[in-house]
């Protein structure tokens, strides 16, 4: 059996961490759909804060010109 690499177990664990937290931001609103993606953002944006995971850098990608 194969085992994963330190960086996709360090991202599989960074995302089941935010999904919890999410789980939790949807459950104190009742479940209302249409919110996933805001749950999942302030929950990243809430563990970054305190410190339990590493805030995610987005990298800006330089349009080629011709």
């Amino acid at each position: 059996m194969a085992r994963k690499s330190t960086v996709v177990a360090q991202a599989d664990s960074r995302a089941a961490l935010i999904a919890e937290a999410a789980y939790f931001a949807a459950e104190r609103r009742n479940f209302e759909p249409g919110y996933e993606l805001t749950d999942w953002l302030l929950a990243e944006q809430e563990l970054a804060a305190q410190g339990v995971v590493k805030k995610k850098t987005r990298r800006k990608v330089a349009a080629k010109t011709s």
